[in-house]
C-alpha cells in the first residue's frame, strides 16, 4: 500500500510544472470552492435546524404534548434546567433529558395535515 501511495505521489511530482507557478490559482481555488459547497449543503442546514430544535425546547411548557426520540409519547408535567418529568398515562411519570424531545405533537399533526393537503391538491390535478 504504502509502495503505491509513493508511486502515485512520484507520478503527481513528475506531472507537476518546475516553475510552480503555473496553475497555482487553480489548485489554491479547489479547497475553498468544496469548503463554500461543504458549509451551504451540510453546515448552514444543520445550523437552522438546531436552532429550531432550541428555539421549541425554550418554548415548552406545562400540558404540552410531546414525542421523545425513542418515540414515547407524554405531556410535559413538570420541568427543570435539563430534565422533563412526561407523563405518559394517569399517574405514571417518567424522567427524561430535555434534549431527547424530539417534537410537540401539535407539531407533527400539522405537519401531516399539510401532507394531506398537498396530496388532495396533487391528485385533483
Amino acid at each position: 500500500m504504502y509502495a503505491q501511495l509513493h508511486q502515485l505521489a512520484a507520478l503527481y511530482a513528475a506531472q507537476t510544472p518546475e516553475g510552480g507557478g503555473e496553475g497555482g490559482l487553480p489548485t489554491m481555488l479547489l479547497p475553498i470552492v468544496m469548503m463554500a459547497i461543504l458549509y451551504f449543503v451540510w453546515i448552514r442546514p444543520s445550523n437552522k435546524d438546531r436552532k429550531t430544535h432550541q428555539s421549541m425546547l425554550e418554548a415548552l411548557k406545562r400540558g404540552d404534548e410531546v414525542v421523545t426520540t425513542s418515540g414515547i409519547l407524554g405531556s410535559v408535567a413538570d420541568m427543570s434546567d435539563n430534565i422533563i418529568t412526561l407523563e405518559v398515562a394517569r399517574n405514571v411519570k417518567i424522567r427524561v433529558l430535555k434534549s431527547t424531545i424530539q417534537k410537540r405533537t401539535q407539531d407533527l399533526q400539522t405537519s401531516s395535515e399539510s401532507k394531506k393537503d398537498d396530496k388532495a391538491q396533487a391528485s385533483k390535478s
